[in-house]
């Protein structure tokens, strides 16, 4: 994730995970990603989570 973040060119790196993937939501937040909305129905029963990422105030 940070080898990613790393090659950014742009500002804010989004990425996404399901609701129920618990352990890929603490470790975006732990990299310093933040909670940016939901989108509902891609999956019956799991939303789908969208963080962000502001590569200028993050160390990557």
């Amino acid at each position: 994730m940070q080898a990613l973040a790393s090659r950014c060119k742009i500002q804010k790196l989004f990425t996404s995970t399901n609701q129920s993937n618990e352990p890929m939501q603490q470790l975006l937040v732990k990299l310093g990603y933040f909670e940016f909305g939901i989108i509902y129905d891609l999956k019956p029963d799991d939303a789908e989570l969208v963080y962000f990422l502001d590569i200028c105030k993050c160390p990557v």
